[in-house]
C-alpha cells in the first residue's frame, strides 16, 4: 500500500510501479532519513512513466553523506570534487547521485558556483523550506518537484499544473534561469520535442533574447570564446537526446529559429528559403523536407544521416528558368572528398566532434542516397547493382552496415515501404558463394599463393582487378576471376 500519494498522480503511474520504484530507491538509504527523489523522476511519475534514473537530494552536507555511506558499507565514487555537492554511490548494481541542498551564488553561463544550505535535518519545517530553495534553482517547473519518504509531492512552482497543461515554463525569471546556464535554452527545445509540449510565451521570449549570447558562447576548436563557454560536445549531446524523441523536427525547427543550428552547421543557412519542385516535394523548401525525413527515420544515430543527407542542396542549387524553385544536381557529392580535401560531411562531423565511424557512415549514406532513386526511375542492371553494393564500403562488415542505414534513409526520404519489390531488389546484397560472404574481396591472398604467387604489389593488383571483374560480370568463382584478371592485366600465372 502507498503511505500517501498526491491525487494528481495518474493511475498509469501506479500501474507501472513508478511510485514503488522511487520508494525502493529511497529505502536503500535509511541512514539519510531526510532524503528526497527529485527532478526528472518525479516529472516522469506525473506522466505515467517509470523513471529510468532516480536522483536524490538531502539537507546533509557532502562530507557527512560520504561518512554515512561508508559506515553503511556503500562505495563512494568521484570523491575528490565536491564543489557542487553531488556524491556518487552505487547499490544493487545501480549508480545514484545524492546532492546536498544548494543555491547558486555565481553564474558563468554554463555552470554556476553553489553554496550549500545550512539546515537542521531534524527540523522538518526547516528541511522543507530549504528544499524549496533548492528547487528554485532548477530549470523548468516540471523538473522542480520532489518526493520524500512520505510519498507526498513537494511542488512550490506548480510543475504539476504545467505537466497537465503540457507547458514548458522556467522556474521564476526565465532570463535569470538561462543566464545561469545557457544550455537550458536548448534543453527547453528538447523537452518540448520529447514531451510534445508548448513553450510558455515568456520562456520563449527569453530564449530568443538570450540566443545570441548562447551562440557567442559555443566553443569550437578554432573559435575563441571570452568568459563562459559551452563545449560543442554538450550541444551534440542535446541533439542526440532530441533524436530519441518521436518528433525531433520540433527541436530542430526551434534551433533554426534561434539561429543555433546554422551556427554549428553553417550549411543549413537559408535552406528554409530554398524551394524544391512542388511536383516532387509538396512540403516546399529543403529544410522542411529534411525535417520530415528526420521524423520518419526511427530513433537512432541514422537520424544524423537524415539531418545531413540534403544539406548539399544549398551548395548545388540552380534556379529553374521561369520558376521559383531550384534543381540540385550532384548535391550528394558532399559525402565525397576531392583530392586531399575532406568531404563536406567529414568537415561537419569534425566540427561537431562526432565519432569517426559515424562520420564514415554518413559519408557513405549521403554520397549514395540518390542512387536507389535512379535505379527505381531508370531500371537497373546486375552490373550496376553490384557496383552500387561494392561502393558501400571496403569490406563486407561496412558494406552491410551502410546497406542497412541507406535502406532506412531511403524509406524515410521517399516515404517508401520495405515491402516494395523494387526496394527489395535494390537493397538485396549480391549472392556470394558460401565461405566468402564476410570477405573484403572474393579472391584472397591465399588463393593466389596456392597458384604460386608471392606476396607483393602484383598480388594486390590481381585481387583488386578480380573484384572489378566480379562487379562487371557477376562471376563468383575465385579461379575464374583470377584468370580473367590476369588476362586483363597482361600477366601470367607464375
Amino acid at each position: 500500500m502507498h503511505r500517501q500519494v498526491d491525487t494528481w498522480l495518474k493511475e498509469a503511474a501506479m500501474e507501472t510501479g513508478a511510485v514503488e520504484e522511487i520508494q525502493r530507491v529511497l529505502d536503500l538509504f535509511p541512514f539519510l532519513p531526510q532524503l528526497f527523489a527529485v527532478g526528472g523522476c518525479i516529472r516522469d511519475l506525473g506522466l505515467g512513466k517509470t523513471p529510468h534514473d532516480v536522483d536524490l537530494c538531502t539537507p546533509v552536507n557532502p562530507q557527512e553523506v560520504i561518512r554515512r555511506l561508508k559506515q553503511a558499507g556503500y562505495p563512494v565514487h568521484k570523491e575528490t570534487d565536491l564543489r557542487h555537492g553531488t556524491v556518487f554511490t552505487s547499490a544493487q548494481g545501480e549508480v545514484f547521485e545524492i546532492t546536498t541542498f544548494r543555491i547558486d551564488v555565481a553564474s558563468h553561463g554554463h555552470k554556476a558556483d553553489v553554496e550549500f544550505i545550512n539546515v537542521d535535518e531534524n527540523n522538518p519545517e526547516q528541511v522543507l523550506q530549504a528544499l524549496d530553495m533548492d528547487l528554485s534553482r532548477r530549470d523548468f517547473t516540471i523538473n522542480a518537484m520532489a518526493m520524500g519518504r512520505d510519498l507526498a509531492i513537494r511542488d512550490p512552482f506548480q510543475g504539476q499544473q504545467d505537466l497537465d497543461s503540457h507547458v514548458i515554463r522556467c522556474v521564476g525569471n526565465p532570463s535569470e534561469r538561462f543566464q545561469e546556464d545557457l544550455l537550458r535554452i536548448i534543453r527547453a527545445a528538447r523537452f518540448a520535442a520529447r514531451l510534445n509540449f508548448q513553450i510558455e510565451p515568456q520562456t520563449w521570449q527569453a530564449m530568443e533574447m538570450m540566443a545570441p549570447e548562447l551562440i557567442r558562447s559555443i566553443k569550437f576548436d578554432d573559435r575563441k570564446v571570452e568568459g563562459g563557454e559551452i563545449a560543442i560536445e554538450r550541444i551534440v549531446m542535446e541533439i542526440d537526446k532530441a533524436f530519441e524523441s518521436q518528433h525531433p523536427s520540433t527541436f530542430l525547427r526551434m534551433m533554426q529559429d534561434l539561429g543555433v543550428l546554422q551556427t554549428i552547421i553553417p550549411e543549413f543557412t537559408e535552406l528554409d528559403q530554398v524551394q524544391q519542385n512542388p511536383e516532387h516535394h509538396p512540403e516546399g523548401d529543403v529544410f522542411s523536407h529534411i525535417l520530415e525525413v528526420v521524423d520518419r527515420t526511427p530513433p537512432s544515430d541514422i537520424r544524423w544521416d537524415a539531418l545531413l543527407h540534403d544539406v548539399g542542396k544549398g551548395i548545388h542549387k540552380q534556379q529553374v528558368e521561369g520558376q521559383p524553385y531550384f534543381t540540385f544536381h550532384g548535391h550528394e557529392g558532399i559525402g565525397q572528398g576531392e583530392g586531399d580535401e575532406a568531404s563536406t560531411i567529414r568537415q561537419i562531423g569534425r566540427r561537431l566532434k562526432l565519432p569517426d565511424r559515424l562520420i564514415r557512415d554518413m559519408e557513405g549514406t549521403v554520397s549514395l542516397h540518390m542512387r536507389p532513386l535512379g535505379f527505381a526511375n531508370e531500371g537497373m542492371s546486375g552490373k550496376a547493382l553490384r557496383r552500387f553494393h561494392q561502393s558501400m564500403g571496403p569490406d563486407a562488415e561496412e558494406r552491410e552496415r551502410i546497406r542497412q542505414r541507406l535502406l532506412v534513409l531511403h524509406m524515410a526520404d521517399k516515404a517508401a515501404s520495405e515491402d516494395d519489390p523494387v526496394i527489395q531488389e535494390i537493397f538485396t546484397a549480391p549472392e556470394l558463394p558460401e565461405g566468402v560472404q564476410g570477405q573484403k574481396t572474393i579472391v584472397q591472398g591465399r588463393d593466389l599463393i596456392a597458384r604460386g604467387f608471392h606476396p607483393g604489389p602484383e598480388m594486390g593488383q590481381v585481387i583488386n582487378e578480380a573484384q572489378e571483374v566480379f562487379v562487371e560480370t557477376g562471376i563468383t568463382d575465385a579461379n575464374q576471376l583470377i584468370d580473367l584478371a590476369l588476362d586483363r592485366l597482361g600477366l601470367s600465372n607464375p
